[in-house]
């Protein structure tokens, strides 16, 4: 409401109402939710504002909007809103959770254009776990332009644990058409069956030898090269045996990218 002057010749326009209207409302955008709300990861306590997780459409949204009930009446304090009532977030780190405030607080700063790699991917496994759409492809999107670029078997690892498809066979043709052999920690992440798999379509590129008629290092020669690593990989690493070699052998605890792999419901 604008208002001109005081006392008995002051004036007033309403610019979002109709001619003549007196009507006041709340803009559906800009009307902020200036609420707190406390968090609990592990052990730690974090109180942030609530308008970030509303307006990201995805668990946060959907949780928010839930009444609240204690033993089938009204809760007398609304969790979240207190310390001795936070909301917990398990199977989360506090890396994972840092990470998506870091997103939230300072995503037009300066402090956005040096998020690391590593953040990158904690954001990207918080954001897949909660279904946070937009950011979980900001997250994507930067790891896939960032340099120095994910490794080969860091990227199938994140593949699989966050459903990010186009990056699998790609990933899997890096690993296959690359001189040096598996090390053991990279074994390890990967599981002994996709392992063992991984050697089988490696033994079966080398047997195989150039089956092309084109010059080594022309342009063509590298296309077809890639085409043929496509179809082993796809012969002996389909999609589906992938995720089943992966996850029969779980992916070590201990590895810095290691996590949470299912969604979940407080």
């Amino acid at each position: 409401m604008f208002v001109f002057g005081t006392g008995p010749s002051s004036s007033s326009f309403d610019f979002d109402s109709p001619l003549g209207s007196t009507s006041v409302y709340r803009h559906p955008k800009y009307y902020m939710d200036t609420d707190m709300v406390v968090f609990q990861v592990n052990s730690c306590l974090y109180r942030v504002h609530k308008h970030f997780f509303l307006s990201e459409a995805g668990f946060f949204k959907d949780m928010f909007a839930l009444p609240q009930y204690v033993n089938g009446g009204e809760a007398k304090s609304k969790e979240g809103t207190t310390d001795d009532t936070p909301i917990v977030i398990p199977h989360v780190t506090c890396k994972e959770f840092e990470a998506l405030l870091d997103f939230f607080y300072y995503r037009f700063s300066s402090k956005e254009e040096t998020r690391s790699l590593d953040q990158w991917v904690s954001l990207l496994s918080i954001s897949t776990r909660f279904q946070l759409d937009r950011i979980r492809r900001r997250a994507i999107s930067e790891i896939e332009g960032h340099h120095p670029q994910l490794h080969a078997v860091d990227k199938v690892v994140l593949s699989v644990k966050h459903s990010v498809d186009p990056w699998l066979i790609p990933a899997y043709c890096d690993i296959c058409d690359r001189t040096e052999p598996l090390t053991d920690q990279e074994a390890e992440k990967l599981g002994a069956v996709t392992t063992a798999r991984l050697a089988r379509a490696r033994e079966l590129l080398r047997k195989s030898g150039r089956p092309f008629p084109f010059p080594v290092d022309s342009v063509d020669s590298k296309k077809a090269s890639r085409k043929h690593t496509e179809s082993i990989v796809a012969q002996i690493l389909a999609p589906s045996k992938i995720v089943q070699g992966l996850f029969s052998t779980q992916i070590n605890s201990n590895a810095t990218i290691s996590t949470p792999s299912v969604a979940f419901m407080f």
